[in-house]
């Protein structure tokens, strides 16, 4: 096997940024005993370090020199790329499906948005800043479903590259739905982490697409459980949004 072929980061650079946050960790916090609660979210953290741990076994050589930086306080996860490479894009887009489905396997409900642009990242005095930065944490806050919503700087990324490779995994890995926002349905485009989330299933529940998917819904459904009244219509809207992803994906497999 070849030699990792990590870089060091450079502090200011374009970059792609993705704020998460954990719904209803008041709540979390308020109904389960601290013991449980810290149990739950050591699982959690554990499963964001993993994103910046090295992935060379069965990936192409093109990715070897990818990276990730993760940073999560209280209820609040970023996730960074190095830079805005084509590449990076890529392992990025992974990283962040790989997250939302291990959240929710773990009854972790997470909502979040994506960016792109000039960030800086001075770890070594914590300096943490850029209009992607801002960008994206708005763009989470309007958001009222289980998810992860594109703000259009992904979209100009994409378009001004003009690449047909990266159009082409933009459009196997986005979906363009009228997005539930706090202002409304407004058509944005959105992760399909939903994909991710189905093929994990086959790792925990073997059986055809339809009991795969009856699975996903069932993890959404749990949540429930935990909250009545206003907040419940986050979950309604990710089952809504889990039915545009799964006729999305059909689509994608008969055009391929």
């Amino acid at each position: 096997m070849k030699e990792l072929k990590k870089s060091n980061w450079q502090p200011q650079g374009e970059r792609f940024v993705a704020v998460l946050d954990i719904l209803g960790f008041k709540e979390l916090v308020m109904r389960e005993d601290h013991e449980t609660t810290y149990e739950r979210l050591l699982k959690l953290s554990d499963h964001i370090k993993r994103l910046e741990s090295p992935k060379v076994e069965g990936m192409e050589e093109r990715f070897w020199d990818t990276d990730i930086k993760t940073y999560n306080f209280s209820d609040s996860i970023m996730v960074f790329s190095k830079t805005d490479s084509h590449e990076d894009f890529h392992v990025f887009v992974h990283a962040i499906e790989y997250l939302m489905s291990s959240a929710v396997r773990m009854e972790v409900p997470i909502k979040g948005a994506i960016a792109h642009g000039n960030i800086t990242l001075n770890q070594s005095q914590n300096i943490y800043f850029g209009q992607a930065l801002i960008d994206a944490y708005l763009l989470e806050e309007e958001l009222k479903y289980l998810g992860v919503a594109v703000h259009n700087s992904i979209n100009r990324y994409v378009r001004d590259n003009n690449s047909v490779e990266l159009s082409s995994f933009f459009r196997e890995h986005f979906i363009e739905i009228k997005t539930p926002l706090r202002t409304g349905l407004i058509k944005h485009y959105n992760l399909n982490w939903f994909r991710k989330a189905l093929k994990d299933a086959e790792l925990f529940h073997a059986g055809s697409e339809e009991d795969k998917t009856r699975y996903l819904n069932d993890l959404i459904d749990k949540f429930r459980v935990t909250t009545s009244g206003q907040p419940r219509v986050y979950y309604d809207n990710t089952q809504l949004v889990l039915e545009a992803a799964d006729q999305h994906t059909v689509k994608i497999i008969n055009y391929i």
